[in-house]
């Protein structure tokens, strides 16, 4: 399984170390280059961290080769222009999208859209991302 990470934020770090050990592969898609990011994942065999200036141009694409998405960013806007884009693109891909403000998240969590926010986090292991 293929999965793909849009953004590096502290909750990308949260759900690799969740996941991690779940999956065969992760790439994780940045517009800018994290250095203590890359740093502390650069070893692991099954992640792959792109730095891509041009994402939001490769979203078709990116999506068209996984098999699931977490958008991870720290920005709400580029969260949801990402989510959009990628659902209109390819709507059978599990699509998952990091939300900060409450009420964004509410409004996205009451349109069933696949929405997780960092008040939530201890909540769920995220083993359904590589379960279902």
């Amino acid at each position: 399984m293929k999965i793909s990470i849009l953004g590096i934020s502290n909750v990308t770090d949260y759900i690799i170390e969740k996941i991690g050990n779940q999956t065969e592969e992760i790439l994780v898609y940045s517009e800018i280059t994290d250095f203590d990011f890359e740093l502390k994942n650069s070893s692991k065999k099954n992640i792959t961290i792109v730095v891509d200036p041009n994402l939001k141009s490769n979203l078709e694409k990116i999506s068209n080769e996984s098999n699931k998405i977490l958008i991870l960013s720290n920005s709400d806007t580029f969260n949801s222009f990402a989510y959009h884009k990628i659902i209109n693109t390819n709507e059978s891909i599990m699509t998952i999208m990091l939300i900060q403000n409450l009420d964004l998240y509410e409004m996205y969590k009451s349109k069933n859209c696949r929405v997780i926010s960092p008040f939530e986090l201890e909540k769920s292991d995220f083993l359904y991302i590589v379960k279902e």
